[in-house]
């Protein structure tokens, strides 16, 4: 026992800045409503977005944020109410295009840009991504909603460096949501259709008391296995 526990303060001594970030943060639920995300830091999450690995570097997605306080309220009932989606300073929006477009038009183009007009490298990435697909039996669509949440998981330790909160979302209904932004020319859901949400701001302290609780968390031995 004292071994295990000597290792992971050594661990916690040595850890990664990124480690303690992700350590550190949380799922705010409840956000100041008047705090405001400055441009800088709003450009520092894109970038960190646009730079995020994504499958074949094909990033098959388009990334909205929304502020607009006039829609995130008519998203609000069709969101689950929740608090994060008006509270928040603005959502992340990241979309997708729909399978159809995706498999006739995004895809052949982004890699023939990719290829700088290579054959063979087009037929390479063609051939490979269609393995991808066929072998987990899931269409291109779901394929580039994986994609966003690789760059989910490069932002948030990020937006907790910026010392700001946010709270990953998938509550929400799909068709009624892209006709809210398709309404207001967000985006046009004949093509796209949303894939992700997240709120960020900056946390409200009296009302997020699960940010004092430690995470609960598997075991290590649960979770892993070293072969």
């Amino acid at each position: 026992m004292m071994r295990k526990v000597s290792l992971f303060s050594n661990l916690i001594r040595n850890m990664s800045k990124v480690l303690e970030l992700i350590i550190e943060r949380r799922s705010i639920k409840n956000f100041n409503k008047n705090f405001k995300i400055s441009s800088k830091d709003i450009i520092k999450i894109f970038e960190t977005i646009r730079m995020s690995p994504t499958s074949f570097n094909l990033q098959p997605f388009k990334v909205y944020y929304v502020s607009n306080i006039d829609i995130r309220e008519e998203l609000s009932p069709i969101c689950w109410n929740q608090d994060s989606i008006t509270s928040s300073s603005g959502l992340l929006v990241w979309t997708v295009n729909k399978e159809d477009y995706l498999r006739n038009y995004y895809i052949k183009n982004q890699i023939r840009w990719l290829a700088d007009g290579n054959d063979n490298r087009i037929e390479r990435v063609t051939n490979g991504l269609k393995i991808v697909v066929d072998d987990r039996k899931i269409r291109y669509e779901e394929w580039a909603i994986r994609q966003c949440y690789i760059t989910l998981g490069c932002i948030m330790p990020v937006i907790k460096e910026l010392d700001l909160d946010s709270c990953p979302i998938e509550g929400f209904l799909t068709d009624k949501v892209n006709d809210v932004f398709n309404k207001h020319k967000v985006y046009n859901s004949k093509n796209e259709t949303i894939a992700l949400v997240c709120a960020i701001g900056k946390r409200l302290e009296e009302q997020n008391t699960n940010f004092l609780k430690n995470k609960k968390r598997l075991p290590m031995e649960d979770l892993f296995k070293t072969i």
